[in-house]
């Protein structure tokens, strides 16, 4: 009878040890399914509405960046980025960089290194805060009038040298790992770059009239948007940032025609894209999309210098 009861015990921990295992594939693979499903969700550009309006704190916010649960704005006006919680999009706290200047035009966050890029405009640098909890800031030098800042699928920062008329990337070490010259094929003063899936870089070029350009990694020009193209949005004005989806959707900020523009990969489409504000944009200068949440954020230079966010509807 003894010996009976140790084996019905024995059964006993081998199912619950068996369960258990399964319980833990089970949790393993939900999570992973959960990861993909929200890695590959994309935002609905055709459904947003304004979920809030971050009033001024009294200056503009040059360039917005997200990472998690929050959300990064450059002032143009002191050594600090002011940090908001992503949800409550309450002010946290002020986030120094020693030696930043006041034109800090590219703002840019890295999730797998967990660090923030900044760009100084003014001292031809490229500050890299770490985000971990030292807050250890690290800096290197790059060509004249860095601008907007990206990272791509490499986790590698791409900085737009406005002043030099090139775009660099680096490792987030500072490591220059390729070097796009854009005056040997007319292109000039970028101001934002972002790198799409198919290698290729889109740019914007903060001039009047503006023009958006895609480059390949030789420098050579895939596609390219301005004046002298028939459209129905007429020519861009300024063009400042650009956020692009996964589906590769470009956004262009259009500041002095105070609109945001759509277009495809190809740039052979734009249409002004429909954002429901009362008073309208007024100078819209930063973008960031975080798709993970839905939503795209937008600061102004004119008007009350807000920072708005919208959120897709589905």
């Amino acid at each position: 009878m003894l010996i009976l009861d140790d084996e019905v015990l024995a059964v006993s921990l081998l199912l619950c040890l068996l369960l258990y295992q399964i319980s833990c594939y089970l949790f393993i693979v939900l999570t992973l399914v959960f990861v993909l499903c929200m890695s590959g969700k994309a935002i609905n550009l055709n459904a947003l509405s304004l979920k809030h309006a971050i009033p001024s704190r009294g200056y503009v916010v040059s360039s917005l960046a997200s990472l998690g649960d929050k959300v990064f704005g450059a002032r143009q006006n002191g050594q600090h980025i002011d940090v908001y919680d992503a949800t409550t999009f309450a002010f946290q706290h002020n986030l120094p960089v020693p030696g930043l200047c006041q034109s800090c035009y590219g703002l840019a966050a890295c999730s797998s290194n967990n660090c923030l890029y900044a760009s100084d405009h003014n001292n031809s640098r490229i500050h890299r805060v770490d985000l971990s909890g030292s807050s250890a800031v690290k800096q290197w030098s790059v060509f004249s009038g860095p601008a907007g800042l990206s990272v791509n699928k490499e986790h590698n920062v791409v900085v737009a040298c406005w002043g030099a008329h090139k775009l660099q990337e680096y490792t987030t070490h500072g490591t220059l790992v390729r070097e796009i010259s854009l005056q040997q094929v007319c292109l000039f003063s970028p101001w934002h770059a972002v790198q799409l899936s198919t290698g290729d870089y889109v740019l914007s070029h903060g001039t009047s009239p503006g023009a958006v350009s895609v480059v390949g990694v030789d420098g050579q020009v895939v596609h390219r948007y301005d004046q002298s193209q028939a459209s129905n949005v007429g020519p861009m004005s300024g063009p400042r940032s650009l956020g692009v989806t996964k589906n590769d959707n470009i956004l262009v900020a259009d500041l002095e025609n105070n609109r945001i523009l759509s277009l495809d990969s190809s740039l052979s489409c734009a249409q002004v894209l429909a954002l429901p504000v009362d008073s309208g944009l007024q100078q819209p200068l930063g973008l960031c999309l975080d798709e993970t949440r839905g939503r795209l954020h937008i600061s102004e230079r004119g008007g009350g210098c807000r920072v708005l966010v919208f959120e897709s509807r589905e």
